[in-house]
């Protein structure tokens, strides 16, 4: 008999043991990218206030993306809805907006810019957009 230890084996992964912890992993990043995007809206969504030639306009910005700017007072259908992407890096917010230009089912696609200034302003076009409280 020989008195010397036997030599260490060493672990190692079967590749179904390495494909399901991708797998898992996977699934996990997929789970953060879904629910990222309402944490990082927390900073946009809210009512917004702009006064501009003596009207007063409000933009809605929910948790799960959507948008909504209207004049304040006005009943009727939202002139303005739809989507939107904050992107927290650079303090800018991607509108996907649908505009109604007037006719019935005359609606436009508009997608622009907006974004937020270090006071907290948010600005879109020349309107400029205060966090209403």
């Amino acid at each position: 008999m020989s008195d010397q230890p036997s030599p260490r084996r060493r672990f190692q992964f079967s590749l179904r043991t390495l494909l399901i912890v991708v797998a898992f992993v996977a699934v996990a990043a997929a789970i953060v990218k879904w629910i990222a995007p309402p944490i990082h809206n927390r900073a946009v969504a809210g009512k917004w206030i702009c006064k501009m030639n003596g009207l007063q306009f409000s933009a809605t910005f929910t948790m799960d993306g959507h948008v909504v700017f209207r004049p304040v007072g006005v009943s009727g259908p939202d002139p303005y809805g739809g989507s939107y992407t904050f992107n927290p890096k650079d303090q800018t917010i991607e509108l996907h907006l649908l505009v109604d230009k007037g006719g019935p089912g005359d609606m436009e696609l508009v997608e622009a810019t907006a974004r937020l200034t270090q006071d907290g302003a948010l600005i879109y076009g020349n309107r400029r957009f205060t966090r209403n409280p």
